[in-house]
This record gives structure tokens, sequence and C-alpha cells, in this order.
């Protein structure tokens, strides 16, 4: 179904002026926010906080980035280096987190993270989306998110 609807056309996606996928492809984890503006311009819209949080494991010095809508996580975050679940090759959620880790020490909002939005709906429809995520603190993409959002 996903497929035919991408197919006939019922997405439509409005990208920031500047935006191609090509240059998305090539932000990288670790980029600073100036190089992804030089690569794919302002975006759409800048929200400031998140929709996320941080699941944090004092023990093991780890900590998870969590989606409060997909409960995916999207970061895992040690001492040494941030890994997308992606380029470890994982589709990891929260239950999985849980079921191999067990509970964890505290959780806290990710009141230090951005994404920027370079693709929209103008009415609310499914389309593509693809985000970028930038950690505040360290003026550094953490995670990118390119997929079909479906409505």
């Amino acid at each position: 179904m996903l497929a035919l609807c991408m197919l006939n056309g019922c997405t439509d996606t409005e990208y920031a002026p500047k935006f191609s996928e090509r240059a998305f492809n090539t932000i990288k984890i670790g980029d600073s926010s100036a190089d992804v503006i030089a690569t794919l311009g302002k975006p759409i819209r800048n929200v400031k906080g998140s929709s996320k949080m941080v699941y944090h494991y004092d023990k093991i010095k780890v900590d998870f980035l969590i989606g409060m809508d997909d409960r995916r996580v999207y970061e895992i975050r040690d001492p040494e280096e941030a890994l997308e679940p992606e380029s470890l090759n994982l589709i990891f959620t929260y239950d999985d987190m849980c079921k191999l880790l067990g509970k964890w020490s505290r959780v806290t909002y990710a009141k230090d993270l951005e994404y920027w939005c370079y693709s929209r709906s103008p009415i609310a429809r499914s389309y593509q989306l693809r985000e970028i995520w930038i950690d505040v603190t360290t003026d550094k993409v953490i995670s990118k998110d390119a997929r079909f959002y479906w409505d």
C-alpha cells in the first residue's frame, strides 16, 4: 500500500530551497551545524528541545536517546563517541534496550537538542521526512532521519 501510494503521488513533500538528497547523504555524525548549513542551507524549521528522552545506565556509562512517539533508539552515547544505531546495523527499540540491560539509572528530557527539518508537508499529509539532530552543547550532528512519514 505504501509503495503504491508513493508511486501514485499521494505525497506532497516540500524541501528547503537548497536541499538535495545527494547533499543530505553527505552529512555525517559529528559534522558541525555550520557544515550542515553550508551543505544544505537553512532548514524549513528549527525546533529547540525535542521529543526524545535520554535513558542513562550509570554502571556501564552508556546513554540511549529514545524517541517518545516511536520508542526507537536514535543514538547510543558513550564517553568516547556517539553511535547511530543505523551505523551499527541495528533496529533497536526501547523494549530491546530494557530486555538487554534491565532498568535504567535515570531518565532526562533531551533539552540540549535541536532538530532541523529540511522537508515538510504543507497540508499535513504523508511526505518524505528529512531531519538533522544537533546537540547544542557541542554544536555537532548526532543523528539524521530520512524516512517516509505516513499520515
